[in-house]
């Protein structure tokens, strides 16, 4: 007999590959947020050893305010432009993610749609409700921004020498890549733009 847990996956219309992103976007998200902090830690010139962290504790949604916050501030205009447009393309991705992972997947046709704050049994909701289309080409894609993401996180909370020559050429590619990320997940957080995602 299946086991029970597969049964209810395959109902939701997940395939392996889909099983698959998603999985890979986990651990990419649990990589972006850890370093997500330190990229604030790093423009606040915080030093967390033996102190609780004005970060403790803060989701991601948090973070990236404090990103943006602590960016316009920062001397380094290089590397405080590059980390605007960090938060800038986390902010969409981590809303697909989030209905991912904090949402019910409801199989429809070929296509299982991730309901996050629903109103199941006409309940009233603090926030607002969102979706996620997801197949294997609308995952895929979240996969890759959050892969991304996490890869040009740890450069930006870690980097040093940012304004020399030698780095530019490479964040100048940081800058283009999250800019299309931030192009993409937001049409993806749009149900309109998810059922016609067939155009990238």
């Amino acid at each position: 007999m299946e086991n029970p847990g597969e049964q209810y996956l395959k109902a939701q219309g997940l395939s392996p590959l889909m099983l698959e992103h998603i999985g890979a976007i986990a651990v990419f998200s649990g990589s972006f947020e850890l370093w997500a902090e330190r990229i604030v830690w790093r423009l606040k010139n915080e030093e967390p050893k033996g102190t609780h962290p004005t970060t403790d504790g803060h989701p991601i949604s948090s973070l990236i305010k404090s990103i943006l916050t602590a960016s316009d501030a920062h001397q380094n205009r290089r590397l405080a432009n590059l980390t605007i447009a960090w938060a800038r393309a986390a902010k969409p991705t981590t809303e697909c993610r989030n209905s991912i992972f904090h949402g019910l997947g409801v199989n429809l046709a070929e296509t299982t749609i991730f309901m996050k704050g629903a109103s199941w049994s006409g309940e009233l909701r603090k926030r607002s409700p969102s979706e996620f289309h997801a197949d294997e080409h609308t995952l895929l894609l979240l996969r890759e921004a959050c892969g991304d993401l996490a890869y040009i996180a740890q450069k930006l909370a870690t980097e040093t020498g940012i304004e020399e020559s030698h780095h530019r050429s490479e964040f100048a590619d940081f800058r283009s890549r999250l800019s299309q990320i931030k192009s993409i997940t937001q049409e993806l957080c749009d149900l309109t733009a998810a059922v016609n995602h067939e155009k990238y």
